[in-house]
């Protein structure tokens, strides 16, 4: 198999949508964070958000692809502060005349774990990181199947 990264366009929501539905298995803070979450459940939570996370002016996506099926098999999110995010490519797709909500945030997160999680990584990113400018991947996240997402140091999203 080969692949290619790529930057997201707003039309692969439901392929990245099934992407993460499927790895959240595998990914051991995506089951902490979102406690009893089905598999169809996430899907349907991330198709129901997607405009209103593609366009979050914050976040930048890329996707990995499978060359030979054109199949979408990983992708990774990206925060950063907007004097980054202005640096890179804007947001593809979205359809002209459409207005892009304010970020939803997911139904199914469990608000207490995620505050706590959120409020250690401020204070490493403060002690380590300071006022430099910098950005952060959120997620990253691949289909099981995937042979280029063993590595020794295993899959990514549940390191070991």
């Amino acid at each position: 198999m080969q692949f290619r990264l790529e930057e997201v366009n707003f039309a692969d929501g439901d392929e990245l949508a099934t992407v993460q539905g499927t790895a959240q298995v595998d990914n051991a803070l995506l089951r902490l964070l979102h406690p009893n979450l089905s598999t169809e459940d996430a899907i349907a939570n991330m198709k129901q958000r997607w405009l209103s996370v593609y366009g979050f002016s914050s976040w930048y996506y890329n996707k990995v692809v499978d060359t030979q099926s054109g199949r979408i098999v990983g992708f990774s999110r990206w925060g950063m502060p907007p004097e980054l995010r202005e640096k890179l490519p804007p947001v593809r797709g979205i359809p002209e005349g459409t207005e892009v909500p304010p970020r939803q945030k997911p139904t199914t997160l469990d608000f207490e774990m995620a505050g706590r999680y959120g409020q250690q990584n401020m204070e490493i990113q403060e002690k380590h990181i300071g006022e430099e400018i910098s950005m952060c991947m959120y997620e990253r996240e691949t289909l099981r199947e995937t042979p280029l997402m063993q590595t020794r140091f295993g899959r990514l999203g549940n390191p070991t």
